[in-house]
């Protein structure tokens, strides 16, 4: 459970620098575009492999729930 909670602690926090990336970068920050676009990518990539991640686990789960005993 920890490690559930310390990934997704992770992605949340990826996202919400990517968003403040955002917001500086739109209020006129001096914010490079590919540093920027940097985020974006890490970003994005987080979360995809947390819903791949996810989607495997609940994959499993179902799996195991349809097996007999």
């Amino acid at each position: 459970v920890d490690r559930l909670e310390s990934a997704v602690d992770q992605v949340n926090t990826q996202q919400m620098g990517s968003d403040d990336k955002i917001d500086e970068f739109v209020t006129g920050g001096d914010v490079p575009v590919h540093t920027l676009m940097v985020e974006l990518a890490k970003a994005d990539t987080s979360m995809r492999l947390m819903t791949s991640v996810t989607a495997k686990a609940i994959q499993a789960y179902q799996e195991i729930a349809r097996m007999q005993i």
